[in-house]
């Protein structure tokens, strides 16, 4: 029998999934089925990397697994991809799909498991550190931070908020300390969605970590030049000569550390060769 878990969040009953029993059990089987680890998988003579979040399997046997044709496999895969809960990718004679935001179900943090498995008395108990349970209790303060972030911006059902991780909602929790506030006051939900899911697709498309783009963002805001310039998170992925705005606050941001570092340099090579002149 195959051991471990995945978190499942209070929202999921929220998502148009779970209005589809089917749908929702095959959606489970997948969490439950794709790696919780980085590995390789031989087919044939090819040996193919299978990351963590990800499984390998063609679609024949995913119908043979659910009872079902080809073709209503492909068609929930696309489905998936549509919402961005999954990516799909034709590997030689197979399959691969990748699990967006795959940590909300199985959740590392600082590289080690936030969930410690431990036996005291027959029970199984629950590090206090875990992330996304939704307990009835919330031991840690920055899960109890994130659901009232959440909830402060989940006010029209229209938009799912749920869908975005916890770094973006850390990230977004900044905003008000760092615009001006009237135009945080003047921002609809849609538009307060419209700034998460720019923040999501900077990460999921573009490939900036989590840290890069706080760092781009809260630069943006605090140079002299970008902060009249930079007033929008919907504006980042804008494209203007083939260049978007991010890219363009990050070289600022990088040339401007290059500079404090040449400058660092420069004075540490006069101080070895003059001394304290002072």
């Amino acid at each position: 029998m195959e051991q471990g878990f995945i978190l499942l969040h209070r929202k999921l009953r929220e998502h148009w999934i779970w209005k589809s029993d089917n749908r929702l059990k095959w959606w489970i089987d997948i969490l439950m089925t794709v790696n919780h680890k980085d590995a390789k998988v031989l087919i044939g003579n090819n040996l193919i990397e299978c990351k963590r979040g990800q499984s390998i399997h063609s679609l024949e046997t995913w119908s043979k697994i659910w009872g079902v044709t080809k073709k209503t496999v492909s068609d929930f895969f696309k489905l998936l991809q549509k919402d961005n809960m999954i990516k799909i990718e034709n590997i030689k004679i197979s399959t691969r799909i990748t699990v967006c935001n795959y940590d909300n179900y199985n959740n590392m943090v600082n590289g080690k498991e936030t969930v410690s498995k431990r036996l005291v008395n027959g029970k199984e108990t629950v590090s206090k550190r875990q992330l996304h349970t939704n307990n009835n209790e919330l031991n840690n303060e920055n899960n109890e931070n994130n659901e009232n972030n959440i909830s402060e911006l989940h006010s029209d059902d229209k938009y799912n908020f749920s869908k975005f991780n916890s770094d973006i909602i850390k990230i977004s929790s900044n905003f008000k300390n760092i615009f001006p506030e009237n135009i945080i006051k003047k921002l609809t939900v849609k538009q307060k969605y419209e700034w998460c899911d720019e923040i999501e697709k900077l990460n999921r498309i573009d490939n900036y970590d989590f840290e890069t783009i706080e760092n781009v963002i809260n630069f943006g805001r605090s140079d002299n030049f970008w902060k009249s310039n930079f007033l929008s998170i919907k504006s980042l992925r804008e494209k203007k000569n083939d260049v978007t705005k991010f890219e363009k606050i990050k070289n600022a941001m990088l040339q401007q550390n290059t500079s404090k570092n040449d400058d660092s340099f420069y004075n540490k090579m006069l101080l070895e060769a003059y001394g304290n002149t002072k």
